[in-house]
C-alpha cells in the first residue's frame, strides 16, 4: 500500500474514505475533490480532480486482494470466535513515576483480592485500572495522584488465538464505536483478551454494538462454513 502520493494523503486524510476507495464503494469524483481540498489547504501540489481520480481508481484496481471488516475471513473468524463480558465499576488512575513506589507494596495483594486490575507504564506515568472496592487503596498509598477517572466500565473481549496475527481486530472494534460516537477511555491487551475502559453512561450502548458485531460475525461465519 503506498505511503506517499495522493494514495498516502488520503489514508492519512481520512482512512475510512481510502478504505471505500480499495473496496469500490466510493464515488472516485467526491474522493478525488477531497484529496485536491485538503491538499491544498495544506500547500501540496495535486493534479486535476480528474487526474486524482483516475490514480485512484488505478489504486483501487492493483489492490484487488485487500479486503476490510468482515469481508476479511481471517477478521470474520476472530470476531465470531469473541464473547464479550461487561464489568462495572471500575476506576482510572494516572500517576508519576515518582509516585509508584508508593503503590507497589499494594499490587501483589491486588492481584488477588481485585476483581479488575492493571498498571499500565507509560514514558513519565503509571496509569492503574482497578475496581471501585480497591480504589480507595490506591488512593491511599500513592502520593501524587495526576488523574482520576471514576465512574467508569470495562468491556472484556476473549478472542481465539488468531488475533494475535489477524490484522484490524483493534482497528475494526475502534472504528465500531467512534461512528457511534463512543469514545474509549483506555485500550489494554493482554494475549487474547482485549480490554476496553469507558464511561459508564455509554457502556451500555458500546457492549450492545460489540455484542451486535459478534452475532453477525457469527452467522456470516456458519454461512461461509456452508458454501
Amino acid at each position: 500500500m503506498a505511503s506517499d502520493g495522493v494514495e498516502g494523503l488520503l489514508q492519512v486524510i481520512d482512512p475510512c474514505v481510502a478504505r471505500c476507495v480499495l473496496q469500490g464503494v466510493v464515488n472516485y469524483s467526491a474522493a478525488a475533490r477531497l484529496v485536491a481540498s485538503i491538499a491544498g489547504r495544506m500547500g501540496v501540489r495535486v493534479p486535476s480532480d480528474s487526474a486524482v481520480k483516475m490514480r485512484l481508481i488505478r489504486w483501487r484496481n492493483s489492490s484487488s486482494d485487500i479486503c476490510y471488516g468482515l469481508t476479511c475471513e481471517q477478521l470474520l473468524r476472530v470476531l465470531a470466535g469473541t464473547r464479550a463480558e461487561l464489568r462495572e465499576g471500575v476506576v482510572v488512575f494516572t500517576i508519576p513515576k515518582s509516585a509508584f513506589t508508593r503503590i507497589e507494596p499494594l499490587i501483589s495483594r491486588l492481584l488477588v483480592e481485585a476483581r479488575l486490575f492493571h498498571v499500565l507504564q507509560g514514558v513519565a506515568s503509571f496509569t492503574i485500572i482497578v475496581d471501585e472496592e480497591h480504589a480507595g487503596d490506591i488512593r491511599g498509598a500513592a502520593s501524587e495522584i495526576l488523574e482520576e477517572l471514576s465512574g467508569q466500565t470495562a468491556i472484556v473481549l476473549v478472542s481465539p488465538p488468531e488475533i494475535l496475527t489477524t490484522p484490524g481486530f483493534i482497528a475494526y472494534i475502534a472504528t465500531l464505536l467512534a461512528v457511534n460516537g463512543v469514545n474509549i477511555t483506555q485500550v489494554v491487551s493482554c494475549y487474547t483478551d482485549t480490554l476496553l475502559i469507558l464511561p459508564s453512561h455509554v457502556a451500555p450502548q458500546a457492549y450492545q454494538l460489540i455484542h451486535r458485531a459478534i452475532e453477525v460475525a457469527r452467522k456470516l461465519a456458519e454461512e461461509n462454513k456452508a458454501v
